[in-house]
């Protein structure tokens, strides 16, 4: 039984950022070491790093069926592929800064025990929870104002910033919306992925109108009220939530 087909409880949301253990503790001290858009591209395309990296960041992306590339003056044709896919994206949008993080709901909770005082869920994602490991061996669970902690630390530095979910797609079809969201120069592109990361569950804190060559250093304005730390594996195999009953008058 999931977590969301109790009432009171469909509406849980955890926010975690997994890392390595070096990274961890400037993590806790409010420091957001926010890579550009550039990075995650190279990930991919250089290193092959597919998952942690994506050649298709801030991008519009339209698959092409029979792919032809020909010589323009000679109109000979120099090569054919049966599938590809075309990429459109703005020269500047590889300099923006992002820190990226997840976020479990209800969904991904199955009931691990019932008693007379309390409800305890444990996460239950399947194979998911392999290509996690992935990205660290460390997992920091942030507040549930994590969001607003963001936005206020943006706006006490007089810088615009948006955090939100990314959007997966399959990218197999003409979407005349986000053409238009991307026409726009809009940071809804920010957040569009592949289909392929869902799994990745995430949410991600933009500053769009921030150009930097490599990364970008943020100050959160105050320190987290309540913030803890588990290493990853510990994270999916021996983290537990406890919902304590109410009890009858």
């Amino acid at each position: 039984m999931r977590m969301s087909e109790f009432g009171e409880l469909k509406n849980f949301i955890l926010f975690v950022k997994f890392t390595k253990k070096e990274y961890a503790k400037s993590i806790l001290g409010g420091n957001l070491y926010m890579n550009n858009i550039g990075y995650f591209i190279g990930l991919e395309k250089d290193n092959r790093i597919k998952g942690v990296g994506d050649k298709r960041e801030a991008g519009l992306v339209r698959e092409a069926k029979d792919l032809i590339i020909v010589d323009m003056e000679t109109n000979k044709v120099l090569f054919k592929a049966p599938k590809g896919e075309i990429i459109q994206r703005y020269e500047k949008s590889v300099n923006i800064p992002i820190f990226c993080y997840s976020m479990f709901t209800a969904d991904d909770f199955v009931v691990l025990e019932d008693n007379k005082e309390n409800l305890s869920f444990k996460l239950d994602i399947g194979k998911d929870t392999e290509k996690f490991l992935e990205f660290g061996d460390t997992a920091i669970i942030f507040p549930n104002n994590f969001h607003h902690l963001l936005i206020d630390s943006a706006e006490s530095h007089k810088l615009q910033g948006r955090v939100n979910k990314v959007s997966y797609d399959k990218f197999d079809k003409i979407n005349e919306e986000r053409e238009k969201l991307f026409q726009s120069g809009t940071s809804d592109m920010f957040f569009w992925k592949h289909e392929d990361f869902k799994y990745q569950r995430e949410v991600r804190f933009v500053l769009p109108r921030t150009f930097v060559d490599s990364h970008y250093l943020f100050k959160m304005k105050e320190p987290y009220e309540k913030i803890a730390t588990v290493s990853t594996k510990d994270f999916f195999t021996n983290t537990a939530i406890i919902a304590t009953k109410n009890k009858a008058s």
